[in-house]
């Protein structure tokens, strides 16, 4: 699984200081953010021992899970997580990731709609979005998707080779020419656009 696209450093540990558990989940969250799978699971799933609906462990436990290729039992996780915190469009974003690796495409879709229509300027989630569109061959939605997440964040280079393989897609050659040309000037090094 590609670790990036779950999001950790938008967790904001200040807005849970009266948990009982902050402790545990401060150490389990900084050892997630290094790596240590094993460590931030234990701690996650101590807190769940004792407190079975800890919104924020069943969210970061389910990210574990993606993160070391158990998506399924992420996706359980998760879905906990949302459906006692229906607002949370970061929760929604890493549930629609461990449901893309399932290949549950439209419920990956419905979840990063969710997101983005808590959160309208969640880029991560428009690109996400993007880019299952694109892999299920629906080019329109994609280029909606990447040119929403290119409003959002223009010099987002990944968005931009979405958009350029879409639009040559949809036959629009010259204008995905003139955003490649675009791209190579303002980003003449990123390895999208220098595969030969």
């Amino acid at each position: 699984a590609n670790l990036s696209h779950f999001l950790l450093t938008t967790i904001n540990m200040e807005n849970i200081q009266v948990d009982p558990y902050l402790p545990v989940l401060r150490e389990a969250l900084a050892q997630q953010k290094l790596g240590q799978w094993e460590a931030a699971e234990a701690g996650y799933r101590e807190i769940l021992a004792s407190s079975p609906d800890h919104v924020m462990a069943l969210h970061l436990l389910g990210v574990v899970l993606g993160q070391t290729n158990r998506a399924a039992d992420g996706a359980v996780c998760l879905r906990r997580s949302v459906a006692l915190n229906s607002q949370d469009p970061l929760a929604w974003n890493n549930l629609a990731m461990v449901l893309k690796q399932l290949g549950a495409f439209e419920d990956a879709i419905h979840a990063w709609e969710r997101a983005v229509g808590l959160q309208p300027a969640y880029v991560s989630a428009w690109f996400n979005q993007g880019e299952v569109w694109r892999t299920l061959r629906n080019n329109r939605r994609a280029l909606t998707a990447y040119e929403q997440t290119l409003a959002l964040a223009p010099q987002h280079l990944d968005a931009e080779l979405g958009r350029i393989c879409v639009l040559l897609n949809l036959c629009r050659s010259l204008e995905a020419l003139g955003h490649a040309q675009q791209a190579l000037l303002e980003s003449p090094d990123h390895a999208g656009f220098n595969r030969g």
